[in-house]
């Protein structure tokens, strides 16, 4: 299980389960010297900042959470960068999405999940879900096919 710091869609439980397909819980985390940020289709990213100070939550994720998310994020148009976050325990390492191209975005400073509406959100959770079970079902199937060691 490799930490996720969530700073958008994954930061709510309810979304998190519909749009991953299992349960991830997640602890309340701060990312300093970033912010984020409005891209152009309604999502946010992240940009680096040096005030910045970024409120999300980290969660820990299997290898198909992990598949799941880098699939809604359309991985390479995001990509993982290594932080480091501020948990109730102590600092922390996670890795979190960026999306590629961020040269003039609006600073997106409120708690929206994203900025194009949560009917829109939902919706295209509901419309990723097929994908999701696909990947989730193709991992289990693999992970059951493995010699037992």
């Amino acid at each position: 299980m490799r930490p996720l710091f969530a700073y958008g869609t994954l930061r709510r439980a309810d979304r998190r389960r519909a749009l991953l397909g299992a349960e991830y819980p997640a602890q309340p985390a701060t990312l300093a010297g970033w912010e984020r940020v409005a891209l152009p289709g309604g999502y946010l990213s992240l940009r680096q900042r040096r005030e910045g100070l970024v409120r999300g939550v980290v969660v820990a994720l299997d290898p198909a959470g992990w598949a799941i998310a880098d699939a809604w994020e359309e991985v390479p148009a995001y990509r993982r960068v290594e932080v480091l976050v501020t948990t109730a325990h102590g600092p922390a390492r996670a890795q979190t999405y960026v999306c590629s191209g961020t040269d003039a975005p609006v600073v997106a400073d409120d708690e929206r999940d994203a900025l194009l509406g949560d009917a829109a959100l939902d919706a295209a959770i509901a419309r990723f879900a097929p994908r999701a079970a696909a990947l989730r079902a193709a991992l289990q199937t693999a992970g059951s096919t493995r010699p037992k060691p």
